[in-house]
């Protein structure tokens, strides 16, 4: 067996393709990605009682670290680029975010159900569980983690909830100065690592604020304007980045995303995805290929059969989207 065929017998295998001028590494990697979620389900599967119990997250990581060292042993990129030890727990977190692999007793086990679908968009649906790929016409080519197929339909994701907007009996209200409040996040600056600033800023009457808590750690505030005083609650460690891509989008100085064309049928992704609501995050991280990294909150690629899903998910978040058809890969 040559060298690289293991890799072709793989993607063959998946589906996956080149994008225009893609190095090796490249696809290699992003074929062996797309392949983790196979195996991991194939895990899950290998219970010993045909997959009616499912297997431990330990297990699932050890089994899946095993796999991506032997495949490393033969192509050390893939072991650099999934680091040492290799990011299972990222992968699996992945599948279970999007229903792929369920859990019915609180984590202790994860087993993978029979196939079911979750409608994406309105013409758009995910293909999740045990799937057989062979021979099946019906599935769009595998986008990230992600086999989808053409059908219309009701969305079943929700779309940017705004959390912010529930009435105010809902929660318990504190003074700033109660809760100890000392920065304040400002929607006009232009890098997030530098966006707190000393006095509150708030737009359409509402704001975000934190304290310095011990380990640098920080607890999140969502403040509201209360005839001239600003009130304050505690919100959930995620909650903030959403709310602050929001308010960027209100105060004129939104994140983009760039859309980098990769030939005719893969498109580049560029945007701070990290700062998305879980309920677009989770989609978006299935549906494409990390680039950098296992973890990479940058930049990620995609199939073009799915690109017009994922724009019309970033802009409900208030991301502006533009294409940089100038800018075409090496």
């Amino acid at each position: 067996m040559k060298y690289d065929d293991l890799l072709s017998i793989m993607a063959t295998d998946l589906g996956v393709r080149r994008y225009r001028n893609e190095t090796d590494e490249s696809f290699g990697i992003r074929t062996v990605y797309s392949a983790s979620r196979f195996w991991i389900e194939a895990f899950c599967l290998d219970d010993g009682r045909m997959g009616a119990d499912g297997c431990r997250p330990g297990t699932i990581s050890r089994r899946l670290n095993l796999w991506l060292r032997r495949i490393s042993l033969i192509y050390p990129f893939i072991g650099q680029w999934f680091g040492d030890p290799p990011a299972s727990k990222l992968l699996y977190d992945k599948l279970i975010m999007v229903g792929d692999i369920i859990s019915e007793n609180s984590g202790g086990t994860y087993r993978c159900p029979s196939r079911h679908t979750i409608q994406i968009s309105d013409d758009l649906k995910a293909l999740l569980g045990v799937y057989d790929m062979t021979g099946n016409v019906m599935s769009l080519p595998i986008s990230g983690m992600m086999l989808s197929a053409r059908e219309h339909g009701k969305p079943q994701v929700e779309r940017n909830p705004a959390w912010w907007d529930l009435p105010r009996e809902y929660h318990v209200w504190s003074s700033c100065t109660d809760e100890r409040v000392y920065e304040y996040a400002d929607p006009f600056r232009q890098n997030v690592r530098d966006c707190w600033a000393a006095n509150p800023i708030l737009l359409d009457g509402i704001g975000i604020g934190r304290r310095e808590e011990a380990y640098r750690r920080s607890t999140y505030f969502l403040l509201r304007d209360r005839r001239g005083d600003i009130e304050a609650r505690i919100i959930d460690g995620s909650q903030w980045k959403p709310l602050y891509t929001h308010l960027r989008s209100v105060a004129g100085n939104p994140y983009w995303a760039e859309l980098e064309p990769l030939g005719e049928s893969h498109t580049r992704i560029k945007t701070p995805f990290g700062m998305l609501p879980t309920e677009i995050s989770r989609w978006l991280d299935f549906m494409t290929w990390p680039e950098k990294a296992p973890d990479d909150e940058t930049m990620r690629i995609i199939r073009n059969e799915l690109l017009e899903t994922a724009v019309d998910m970033l802009e409900s978040c208030g991301i502006k989207v533009r294409s940089n058809r100038t800018c075409q890969s090496n």
